[in-house]
């Protein structure tokens, strides 16, 4: 995959910040489409080549994806040599030390490696719920049973096993691999006892033994928590010694919780502000078109105050903004940006104002924030960017849910629920609008009222009857001509035909050409 000549130039603008700018975390925010992973490759690339002019032995990447799936698809896309790509299935923290030391014998034989450890915050963080993975039990198992707290509890193989069918095949495995492993002169063995040492693990082993003596199901729920507390202790282990060079997190948006100011005292708490906040040290890539909302309603702040796009903005720039003085800067800079278009009037002088506090607002953010947009008309079609024409249908389905709100309460029904869809009673199921009127209807009901109303509800009778109906929602029905009229029949294709075939298309594929995907957003 060779970048593109924008993706270069973002890639090397993003080594720039890092060794010029001194600033450690970047945001790339590339709009959708535009290779987000192919710029990644080539940092990882650039940054592992300064290291190893500067005489480092190794480069070691840590990606950080919202589930396996990804991590095990673009892990191979980072280029990273694969036989130093760790599998997902091992990616866990609490195993990380075993892939740390098992690489410590090559680390010998080869001047210059590079390792990629794929994480998800699931995963490799959270020590909540369920008991880990089999593999990090095994592995726990392995290590514990080498000590004599553990090695003398009867009934310890149960307790870790947690029903798992081949679970002396996966123990037996873990405890070759950790012989090998200490075999390669890493003193692995010797190394892991000292920090369990130090974590106090071993005096667990008492309680663990009391459990197992008693073989009661009520102690389940402690034995869960006592797992996840050896795993978190294992995890503490291994980030004492993961020490990554280089932190990718791809569309951190699905898992902010690791960039939030992390004040709880949870252990998941606990291990991503060990991971992120404790060494500034380390290079963070954040890749996401969305790092954040750009826009919020009233209605979803009062449901929840967490979904703010401003405080959002804020969370994004403080985690980029790590030291205290930087992020004051960007909020009393941020803050004059703001009050200066809050004052623009026909003025000039307020106006230079405002383009002077949005100039100074744009220098910061250049510094930490990297994003390159589709500009050219012909990739984004713009002509069809107008107002749309409401029928009277539009206006009566709004007037027909004022009507029934009124009918229960004084509140008007928010506008944009009625822009975005028809027939809105027979869709709103999770809303807590159709919620309400559904509990003050069943207190007071009125089929009569219903009856009335026949822009709020599809009835039962037309669609047996496949009878033809009204749109009501000048949306939808300009979504409709968009989408079912670039041919005859063009839902009944299950993909598009391309634009370029490698070979000559027939049948209904042959019939239509130019056809484009059409995407609807959620928050329509």
């Amino acid at each position: 995959m060779k970048p593109k000549d924008f993706q270069e130039a973002t890639a090397r603008r993003i080594v720039e910040i890092f060794e010029k700018g001194k600033h450690n975390r970047v945001l790339l925010a590339d709009e959708v489409g535009l290779g987000k992973t192919i710029v990644a490759r080539r940092v990882v690339g650039l940054v592992s080549e300064i290291y190893k002019r500067r005489g480092a032995e190794q480069f070691k990447v840590v990606y950080i994806c919202s589930n396996v799936n990804i991590a095990n698809q673009n892990s191979k896309r980072l280029g990273v040599d694969q036989k130093d790509c760790l599998n997902v299935a091992e990616s866990r923290l609490s195993m990380q030390h075993l892939k740390i030391y098992e690489s410590k014998s090559r680390e010998r034989s080869e001047k210059w490696r590079q390792q990629l450890i794929p994480m998800t915050p699931a995963t490799s963080f959270s020590m909540t719920g369920g008991r880990g993975s089999k593999y990090e039990r095994a592995l726990i198992y392995a290590l514990l049973t080498r000590l004599p707290a553990f090695k003398r509890i009867s009934g310890f193989s149960e307790f870790m096993r947690d029903k798992v069918k081949d679970w002396d095949e996966t123990v037996k495995w873990y405890r070759e691999k950790t012989k090998e492993c200490d075999r390669n002169g890493s003193g692995y063995f010797k190394d892991m006892h000292a920090a369990i040492a130090k974590m106090k693990t071993a005096g667990k082993a008492e309680e663990v033994l009391s459990i197992c003596r008693r073989n009661d199901s009520a102690d389940r729920a402690r034995i869960t928590e006592l797992i996840n507390s050896l795993r978190s202790d294992f995890a503490q282990i291994s980030l004492d010694l993961l020490a990554p060079d280089l932190v990718i997190m791809d569309e951190f948006q699905r898992f902010k919780d690791l960039i939030k100011p992390l004040e709880d005292n949870t252990e998941e708490g606990k291990l991503s502000k060990r991971f992120l906040e404790d060494d500034h040290s380390v290079k963070v890539l954040l890749l996401s078109a969305t790092p954040y909302k750009p826009y919020s309603t009233l209605e979803e702040i009062r449901q929840d105050e967490s979904k703010d796009h401003y405080r959002e903005f804020m969370q994004v720039m403080g985690f980029l903004l790590y030291e205290e003085r930087q992020k004051n800067r960007f909020k009393t800079v941020w803050r004059d940006f703001s009050r200066s278009l809050s004052e623009i009037h026909t003025d000039k002088i307020t106006i230079l104002r405002a383009k002077e506090e949005k100039g100074k607002a744009e220098r910061i953010l250049r510094d930490y924030v990297c994003r390159t947009e589709r500009i050219k008309p012909e990739i984004i079609c713009t002509e069809k960017a107008r107002e749309i024409v409401i029928s009277k249908n539009d206006i009566l389905s709004y007037a027909e849910l004022q009507l029934l709100m009124k009918e229960y309460d004084e509140r008007k029904a928010p506008v944009e629920y009625v822009k975005s869809a028809p027939y809105l009673l027979s869709f709103m199921e999770s809303y807590e609008l159709k919620k309400y009127i559904v509990e003050k209807y069943r207190e007071n009901p009125n089929k009569e009222m219903l009856e009335n109303h026949k822009t709020l509800l599809l009835r039962v009778r037309d669609l047996n009857i496949y009878k033809d109906i009204p749109y009501n929602n000048a949306r939808l029905e300009t979504l409709i001509k968009e989408v079912f009229t670039q041919g005859p029949n063009i839902e009944s294709l299950l993909w598009l035909p391309p634009n370029k075939p490698y070979y000559e298309t027939s049948g209904v594929f042959s019939q239509r050409q130019n056809l484009s995907k059409v995407l609807v957003f959620s928050s329509w």
